[in-house]
């Protein structure tokens, strides 16, 4: 199933530019889909409080990325950007 993900999102960088290779794995995401996918434009100071947070929480651990297939934990949220699209004849 996690072929035909890959295949229909390309991961796009955040709309502030971010670095976000600490909030998400590459390996999971797509490059040439027609669904753009990243992550927040903003990086609140909440958010980083809640991940800390989640290594002191058991059986919430901290989760890079949910695309790996395991939901359990917690991690950066993943939204839809844009849509590449596509003409067919």
């Amino acid at each position: 199933m996690q072929f035909y993900f890959k295949k229909f999102e390309t991961w796009a960088p955040p709309m502030d530019g971010h670095d976000t290779s600490r909030q998400y794995n590459p390996e999971y995401h797509g490059t040439d889909g027609p669904v753009q996918v990243t992550v927040s434009n903003h990086n609140y100071d909440v958010q980083n409080r809640i991940h800390h947070a989640a290594g002191d929480a058991e059986g919430f651990e901290f989760n890079l990325d949910v695309d790996n297939g395991d939901m359990l934990g917690i991690g950066w949220a993943q939204m839809n950007q844009g849509v590449r699209l596509h003409c067919f004849p």
